[in-house]
């Protein structure tokens, strides 16, 4: 019980492909031995090796680049709209670790994370992120500026880059629920962390939809229990 009750916090569509697998595995062994508890110990450890966008989660305008795990946004139409893709973990305890790449950078860029509970199945597809209980890292032209939900925070939080961003740049994020703190660092710089609240949440990409085509990749994710 104790099992199947961590695993509420894990996505229906995770759950629904692992319990589809281990189907498909009895019906070609030709036997129904597996037992409930390992099903959802298998599933448990799935969810704790690896994060991935949500295909269900995502503006019509990012289409999915399967093959690196990511995202692409074709050259922008000039309406001066971000679009929003979601990653799959609800998160709510340990240490979560995400490594983006990002092959071109526009001025309104965001990648941050989303209070689920506040949110509920309402994800915001289009928009930027300023809600209570948001918290985003904005990528403006040579600064980056974290802010959260009561809006943005004062020009100390900003981290100036003497020649702007590159293409190609990575971005770490660190979400710990340990000590409540979100932290980013850009390639190997010192970073930025910012103090948040306790919660239930999701990473989140979000594309300023006004300059040429983008592809974010997930390169990495780590979850520290």
């Amino acid at each position: 019980m104790a099992v199947q009750k961590k695993n509420k916090e894990i996505p229906q569509r995770k759950k629904d492909l692992l319990f589809g697998y281990v189907r498909n595995c009895e019906k070609k062994i030709k036997q129904k031995n597996v037992p409930m508890a390992i099903t959802y110990l298998c599933l448990r450890f799935w969810n704790i090796a690896g994060d991935e966008f949500d295909k269900t989660s995502a503006n019509s305008n990012i289409s999915f680049e399967d093959d690196i795990n990511g995202i692409k946004l074709p050259e922008g139409d000039g309406s001066g709209k971000n679009v929003n893709a979601y990653l799959l973990n609800i998160v709510s305890s340990g240490i979560h670790i995400w490594k983006f790449k990002q092959n071109n950078f526009n001025d309104f860029d965001e990648i941050g994370i989303v209070n689920v509970e506040k949110n509920g199945s309402s994800l915001k597809l289009e928009g930027e992120f300023c809600d209570d209980g948001d918290y985003a890292l904005k990528l403006s032209g040579k600064a980056i500026t974290s802010h959260k939900g009561e809006g943005r925070l004062e020009s100390d939080y900003d981290i100036y880059y003497k020649d702007g961003f590159e293409d190609d740049d990575t971005i770490e994020m660190t979400l710990n629920m340990t000590n409540l703190s979100l932290h980013w660092r850009v390639n190997y710089d010192a970073g930025r962390k910012i103090a948040i609240k306790k919660g239930e949440y999701r990473a989140v990409v979000s594309l300023y939809h006004n300059g040429g085509e983008c592809i974010v990749t997930l390169l990495s994710y780590r979850h520290i229990v």
